[in-house]
């Protein structure tokens, strides 16, 4: 038996201090570029989704793996192959990732000065640009803006969203109307409507919100109370507002570089950056605090801390994440769909908040007309795509903790049978109730593990070590997601149900083999009996 302590010293020293150097000098060399960047190369402007979150994303990710991952080692597993430690590497993940973006926030608020220029006409695209600006005169003239009209769907594909951009120049006077405008005001609208309704439902929402629309603009004031612009930056949204900008009479005929966009001013400029900095601190105080609190759960194991200490340790890549007999097709699964949404999100330059429902139903997102119309691998394909960053982790988080558990006991043939089973049946019940919805994500295999594992627990198909925490795993994973599946729109219940019943039925039908089997695993396994 694998014996283990918890010494509180050691457990600072060995595992939450490195963490807080890592997460630490993560920030300050990403802090440290990022200020380089704004600071000398400030035209430089890639993707802000990439870069304050993509990027981040990517390189925290690699520094958990193998720096962090090898202290984490040092802790006891919990029972099976589930694994404890996980918990701690994501919000070790959570702290880098989201303390560069706020830290990203900060830099470029306050490292921006403000440019003071006589008028917009005043503003040359074709040189290095401003963050915000501050005109002594100006006027919109509303007569010559401009608009564009985008569509996406959210809530998982339940919302189908209307968005109008709408770009107005910002001349030197009244009578400016003769030459091309390199500024422009951006102003947005938006609503939406359930992506169930009819054509003809959608079409009148669709009509009234052009409507609403309009009347919000012809009474628009183009108040600014605190007095001065930003601009928007390399984003989407810009990207809305310059189309708009192209259609007006008196649009730059230029690079889209020549286009300024820029917005009323939302905080008073000496308190710039502030909130940023807040969140900052939030998440480098409260996740490391969090990260102290959950260290103080698992014990240490005395082996493994002497053969660090002595220099001998070597497996720096997670465990989790390592194929190995016993525990082969449940990280295939997380590495393919961590792989198909790296690879979605590098070709669409999206993905970190959501993907487009255009891109998810490109990309083989479950979608009952393509199914109608023969595209029957839609059914699998969709259990690999997510809809954006969040629904992945909380998915292949699940999925981790489940996969640990189920796969050994069952063997990986008939776990990756279920797994399979589950997938498509969730997908054939989600595409008969919302055949107008594009539906992703492996939540409905997922559900069907959960259901499978409920029986196999109930039939004492598993081992009696493991039924309880399965129970337990099961009721709090699978309560919290079906509650806020009923609560919060866009989730796909659907599938959740059908997977659900589809993984509970599954299970009945291998539990009778794996009964005969139980004998022979527990006694080659006695440390989950």
């Amino acid at each position: 038996m694998t014996k283990s302590y918890e010494p509180l010293k050691d457990k600072i020293e060995l595992i939450f201090w490195p963490y807080l150097r890592l997460a630490l000098l993560f920030l300050a060399a990403y802090g440290l570029l990022d200020w380089a960047l704004l600071t000398w190369m400030p035209s430089f402007e890639p993707p802000e989704e990439l870069w304050k979150l993509g990027l981040p994303l990517v390189v925290s990710a690699g520094a958990v793996a193998f720096l962090l991952w090898p202290r984490l080692r040092l802790l006891a597993e919990g029972p099976g192959n589930f694994d404890a430690r996980l918990f701690l590497a994501m919000i070790a993940l959570a702290v880098m990732t989201c303390g560069a973006n706020c830290l990203h926030g900060y830099l470029a608020a306050t490292r921006s000065k403000m440019v003071e220029l006589a008028s917009p006409a005043s503003v040359d695209p074709t040189q290095p640009l401003g963050r915000y600006y501050r005109f002594r005169t100006e006027h919109t003239n509303a007569r010559y803006a401009a608009a564009a009209v985008r569509m996406n769907t959210s809530n998982k594909g339940s919302r189908l969203n209307f968005h109008l951009y709408i770009s107005t120049p910002l001349l030197a006077s009244p009578a400016d109307t003769l030459q091309r405008v390199p500024v422009w005001l951006g102003l947005h609208y938006t609503d939406d409507v359930r992506t169930s309704a009819s054509d003809s439902e959608k079409e009148a929402a669709y009509r009234a919100f052009l409507q609403r629309s309009e009347k919000l603009f012809r009474a628009e004031k183009f108040e600014n109370p605190l007095g001065y612009y930003y601009r928007l930056g390399n984003t989407k949204e810009r990207d809305a507002y310059v189309e708009a900008a192209r259609r007006s009479a008196l649009a730059n005929t230029d690079t889209t570089k020549a286009v300024v966009v820029l917005q009323p001013g939302e905080e008073t400029f000496a308190l710039r950056g502030l909130d940023s900095a807040k969140w900052l601190m939030g998440w480098v105080g409260v996740g490391s605090g969090v990260f102290l609190a959950l260290l103080l759960i698992p014990r240490l194991i005395t082996m493994n801390v002497i053969e660090f200490r002595a220099g001998r340790s070597t497996q720096a890549w997670p465990d989790w994440l390592t194929p190995r007999p016993g525990y082969l097709l449940t990280p295939m699964l997380l590495l393919a769909n961590a792989a198909v949404y790296l690879v979605m999100a590098l070709a669409t330059q999206s993905g970190i908040e959501s993907f487009a429902a255009s891109d998810l139903r490109a990309w083989g997102g479950n979608y009952g007309a393509a199914v109608g119309a023969g595209e029957w691998w839609r059914l699998l394909s969709s259990a690999f795509l997510h809809g954006g960053f969040m629904h992945l982790v909380n998915n292949l988080a699940i999925l981790g903790l489940l996969g640990g558990f189920m796969e050994k006991p069952l063997g990986t043939l008939r776990f990756g049978l279920l797994y399979l089973v589950a997938a498509i049946g969730s997908s054939l019940v989600s595409v008969y109730w919302h055949p107008a919805i594009v539906s992703v994500g492996v939540s409905g295999a997922i559900f069907g593990l959960m259901g499978a594992a409920v029986v196999l627990a109930a039939r004492r198909a598993l081992p009696s070590g493991m039924r309880s925490v399965v129970l337990v795993l099961v009721a709090v994973l699978g309560g919290l997601n079906l509650l806020f599946g009923f609560i919060m729109p866009g989730v796909d219940n659907a599938a959740h149900v059908g997977g659900l019943v589809v993984g509970a039925a599954m299970g009945l039908v291998l539990s009778f083999g794996l009964i005969r089997q139980l004998p022979y695993y527990e006694s080659r396994n006695p440390e989950i009996e």
